[in-house]
């Protein structure tokens, strides 16, 4: 884009040359044309607008009170003062437009010159014109030649438009004092005023309008920040290793500011890249407000640089932060699935230990002429026996796995009861429907419900036992009641709210059921609480 710098430059060098009015005018008109639109290449619409008008506007009014030759002076002035206000700001650039700046404080010196001392320039002609020659040679060659990236990518910055305000108003002032000391009249032909007036309003009009493919750098920064700032969110979703994620984002943040090294500290992820310890090296660095949390990066420092590194952290703090909580949050949850499966197979393989002790103290105290009732006895009980212990044998190998599997209820309740046969429970229910329902949860609370009421008989006698289900069109719910003593206060107020430290048979094992209940749709509580009638109801509706 600074190549149209300096073929800007030639066309006027050649008006200087040139004693035609006309060739004069088409000159510069090219030569402003070709001004505005590198402007309009180097930096946002209204910051372009507000340069360009803030210099025609001065330019016009010079040209309208005095006359045409002083309102090019100031233009040249005013393009000096842009230039210079470019190359003083970092990454300073002071070959590709020093040349320039020294080529146009000696057009507009000679203008001057020939103005007031026509005989003493006429004298020099020769040697200014060879000068001439040379810077404008210079210029187009140093802008013609490659920039580097951290150049091309330079914005515009506040500091480069107060140098650039401060510059006109030096100028101004300067020219003025040089009035003072001279003698020529501030009068204008009408033609000259007229002439200055209409190429004013041209160039206002030319600055209203962008031209097509003329681009801000200012802006092409900020998008190419925005797509940084959308990457790293989208990576950061699917992140393995924080320390390759910060690696991997601040790398690609340092060659967007063209820095020469990064270094940071992030939520305790410390690392570094590129050169950031040398004295030499200007450093941009942001902290956040606990102090240890910083990213530098090897740039010369810039207010928008500023906001931009300031908001790369907090954005990238924030992002490791939600990584390391989701972490914890899946670790936590790892351990409490396993906590919980594990408690479910120690109650599992607890009842696979009483149904064997059961079987094996029938077996014992059997007579001979009960070798068949007990032949038979073993031929119902053992194959479920061995369905139960294969069941929590998959458990134990899939200790994560908690989805559920579904049965038809007529079919799991028949298998209960025959679980249950010759153990005096009384089992009754009442199908509309035959509904599949959630195996694990109904054999859960129905194992624990019924051993309890079993372990109660061994201290309280002529206890009765009932386990009663009943499945309707929008509801299923399992009842298991017995006639012994209620369970203690102290207990039934906690029983499924937390574990609870008995003896009685209510301890970790029904909190576990009321929690996987409440996590599938189902509910499980104690509805009856009276001396004879203890009664537990797990229910759900039917979705």
């Amino acid at each position: 884009m600074d190549a149209l710098l300096g073929l800007s430059l030639l066309p006027l060098h050649i008006s200087l040359l040139s004693n035609d009015p006309i060739v004069q005018y088409i000159l510069w008109g090219n030569h402003l044309i070709v001004v505005t639109i590198w402007l309009f290449g180097l930096a946002h619409y209204r910051t372009t607008l507000f340069r360009l008008g803030y210099l025609i506007g001065g330019v016009s009014l010079i040209a309208l009170t005095w006359n045409e030759t002083a309102g090019q002076v100031a233009w040249l002035l005013g393009l000096t003062s842009l230039l210079i206000s470019r190359l003083a700001t970092p990454p300073t650039e002071i070959f590709r437009y020093g040349v320039s700046c020294c080529y146009l404080l000696a057009a507009a010196a000679v203008m001057v010159g020939f103005e007031q001392r026509p005989e003493l320039f006429a004298q020099m002609q020769p040697m200014v014109n060879y000068a001439l020659h040379g810077l404008v040679t210079g210029s187009i060659v140093s802008t013609l030649l490659p920039a580097p990236a951290q150049q091309l990518r330079k914005a515009v910055t506040p500091l480069e438009l107060i140098i650039f305000c401060w510059l006109l108003f030096t100028f101004a002032a300067v020219a003025a004092l040089l009035l003072s000391f001279t003698t020529t009249p501030l009068t204008s032909t009408p033609t000259q005023a007229a002439a200055a007036a209409v190429l004013g309003a041209g160039l206002f009009l030319l600055s209203r309008y962008r031209p097509p493919g003329a681009h801000s750098a200012n802006n092409g920064r900020m998008e190419e920040y925005q797509q940084w700032a959308l990457v790293t969110l989208q990576e950061a979703q699917t992140m393995s290793r924080i320390e390759d994620y910060l690696q991997r984002r601040i790398t690609t943040l340092n060659q967007l500011f063209n820095g020469n090294g990064a270094s940071w500290d992030i939520s305790s992820y410390c690392g570094s890249i590129g050169t950031t310890d040398t004295v030499d090296t200007p450093i941009l660095q942001s902290t956040l407000a606990n102090q240890r949390t910083t990213l530098s990066i090897a740039v010369p420092p810039n207010d928008n640089l500023q906001r931009q590194l300031d908001f790369a952290l907090a954005f990238l703090s924030t992002l490791v932060q939600l990584r390391q909580h989701q972490t914890k949050v899946e670790t936590q949850k790892h351990l409490e699935s396993i906590y919980e499966t594990g408690a479910r197979i120690t109650h599992d393989v607890k009842n696979l230990l009483q149904s064997l002790n059961t079987l094996t103290t029938a077996v014992v105290h059997s007579k001979p002429d009960q070798a068949t009732a007990i032949q038979n006895l073993m031929q119902k009980q053992l194959p479920l026996l061995r369905e139960k212990l294969q069941i929590t044998l998959d458990k134990l190998a899939a200790p994560e796995d908690v989805s559920t599997t579904f049965q038809v209820a007529r079919i799991w309740w028949e298998k209960l009861q025959l679980r249950y046969e010759g153990r005096d429970v009384k089992f009754t229910q009442k199908f509309e429907v035959n509904h599949l329902i959630p195996k694990d949860l109904f054999e859960q609370v129905a194992e624990n419900l019924l051993e309890n009421a079993q372990r109660k008989r061994q201290m309280e006698t002529n206890i009765e036992v009932r386990a009663y289900l009943e499945i309707t069109a929008d509801r299923i719910a399992l009842m298991v009641t017995d006639t012994g003593s209620p369970v203690a206060d102290e207990i039934s107020s906690t029983l499924f709210k937390a574990p609870v430290d008995s003896t009685g048979g209510y301890g970790i094992a029904l909190y576990q059921c009321a929690a996987e209940a409440s996590k599938q749709g189902f509910t499980l509580q104690l509805t009856e609480n009276d001396p004879g009638n203890v009664s537990f109801l797990l229910y759900g509706e039917i979705k």
